[in-house]
């Protein structure tokens, strides 16, 4: 049941990142994904903070948290969200409150009782693509 909970909430946040970089490119705009410790997203424009889209973690993710790596792109002032923008060809623009873009997000178990729980991470790459993988992967496609 945590295997499901923590694939439910990676495959969420790469579809949310896929979605909040199409809608750059769609609107012509920068558009902010928008990541909690618990999972929730939102999508919204940069520029007025229209909400575009959001996904709450008790969507099938309810026991799982976000870790989100570089440290700076954590921001302490507001939940401890994370945010990456996207501009309008699709690549990572820099954040409207100065913070570092979200590279990667591990996604962990608050009940992980089982050393056979996968864990899984989405690296977001340079261009704006998101791609999930195992970090105990030692080769193949799902390797990091």
């Amino acid at each position: 049941m945590q295997n499901a909970q923590i694939r439910n909430a990676a495959e969420s946040v790469k579809i949310g990142l896929q979605r909040a970089r199409s809608e750059a490119v769609t609107r012509n705009a920068n558009v902010e994904f928008i990541l909690a410790p618990d999972t929730s997203w939102e999508i919204q424009l940069a520029a007025d903070g229209t909400i575009i889209d959001s996904r709450l973690s008790s969507e099938g993710s309810s026991h799982i948290s976000a870790v989100v790596l570089p440290i700076g792109a954590i921001d302490a002032m507001d939940d401890n969200k994370a945010t990456v923008t996207f501009n309008n060809f699709g690549g990572i623009a820099g954040n409207i409150n100065l913070l570092l873009p979200i590279d990667q997000v591990n996604f962990t178990s608050s009940q992980a009782t089982n050393a056979e729980l996968s864990n899984l991470t989405i690296v977001l790459g340079v261009g704006g693509n998101a791609r999930m993988c195992d970090p105990t992967a030692t080769s193949g496609q799902r390797q990091c």
